[in-house]
């Protein structure tokens, strides 16, 4: 569900018998004018354990991705969250200088 370009012609084809789908990669935000901005953001950012947890163990996540998935999903934003910061909820990301 996460690659289109993987699954989409296949499914479109047994669901609605559409032949010869192509998926057209429209509105990218690594193309706009704020993408260095939100790959910075995207690498800075940490969420804390417990919302990941929340939304990694709902019913809807574990309908649709494996546990293999979901485990790779966890690792990527899964970072360490400094002990001033633990239990906390969101706050300000500092990004870097350079990209303001």
């Amino acid at each position: 569900m996460e690659d289109l370009n993987k699954c989409a012609a296949q499914a479109f084809k047994e669901f609605l018998n559409i032949d010869n789908l192509t998926i057209l990669n429209r509105n990218m935000g690594t193309q706009k004018e704020y993408a260095n901005m939100y790959r910075m953001f995207k690498n800075h950012i940490v969420f804390p354990e417990g919302y990941i947890d929340g939304m990694y163990s709902s019913k809807l996540v574990r309908h649709f991705y494996s546990e293999a998935e979901i485990e790779r999903f966890r690792k990527k934003w899964s970072r360490c969250v400094p002990k001033s910061r633990q239990g906390r909820s969101f706050e300000k990301v500092s990004l870097p200088d350079t990209i303001l």
